[in-house]
C-alpha cells in the first residue's frame, strides 16, 4: 500500500505531510510547556524557543528531528510514545538562554521538567457524540455534536418517508 501510494504521489507528498504534522506537533508541545522560556520567560517568538535535553547522555534524538524521513543510518523508530518520552527529558528555553546553558553560564538544575502525556499531545480532538431521537420513527441514535440540524433522522429512509408524508399534507 505504502509503496503503491509512493509511486502515485511521489516521495515529496509524504515528506510535506510529515513536515506539516511535525510542525503542528511541536507547536502543541510548546503550548503544553507554556509557550515561554522556562528560564527568563521570553515569549515573543515561538520559533526562538528550543527544547533542551537536561541529560545529553539520555538523548535518543533531537525533538526537531522527530518525524524526519528515515535514513539508512536511522536506528530509532519514531512514534508518538517515543516523542513524548523524549519530550519529558527536556525543558523549553529561548535561543539566548540555550546558548548560555551550553556555555555553562546558566545553572538549570533548579528548573522542573514538565511531564507531558500522549493524550495531552493529541492533535485531533475526539469528536463528542450526543444521543438524539429520530423525528420519524422515534428511535434513538447518536450523532457528532457539531452536525446537529433542524430535522434529526436515524437514516435516509426515515428522512424520505417523513418528507413524503409532509408533501402529502
Amino acid at each position: 500500500m505504502y509503496q503503491k501510494t509512493k509511486e502515485i504521489y511521489g516521495v515529496d507528498y509524504f515528506n510535506q505531510n510529515n513536515l506539516k504534522y511535525k510542525k503542528r506537533l511541536i507547536l502543541k508541545a510548546k503550548e503544553l510547556f507554556g509557550n515561554k522560556c522556562q528560564i527568563c520567560t521570553y515569549d515573543k517568538c515561538l520559533s526562538s524557543l528550543n527544547f533542551h535535553h537536561l541529560e545529553s547522555k539520555e538523548k535518543l534524538f533531537s525533538i526537531s528531528e522527530f518525524y524526519s524521513v528515515k535514513s539508512k543510518n536511522d536506528k530509532v523508530p519514531k512514534s508518538i510514545k517515543l516523542f513524548v518520552a523524549e519530550l519529558n527529558k527536556c525543558i523549553l528555553i529561548c535561543s539566548n538562554c540555550h546558548g548560555e546553558v551550553h556555555q555553562n553560564l546558566i545553572d538549570i538544575s533548579h528548573i522542573k521538567t514538565i511531564i507531558v502525556t500522549e493524550e495531552q499531545l493529541r492533535i485531533r480532538n475526539k469528536k463528542e457524540k450526543i444521543i438524539l431521537e429520530c423525528d420519524f420513527c422515534k428511535n434513538s441514535f447518536s450523532r457528532i455534536k457539531s452536525k446537529i440540524s433542524k430535522n434529526n433522522y436515524c437514516s435516509q429512509s426515515c428522512s424520505r418517508k417523513d418528507m413524503s408524508r409532509i408533501k402529502k399534507l
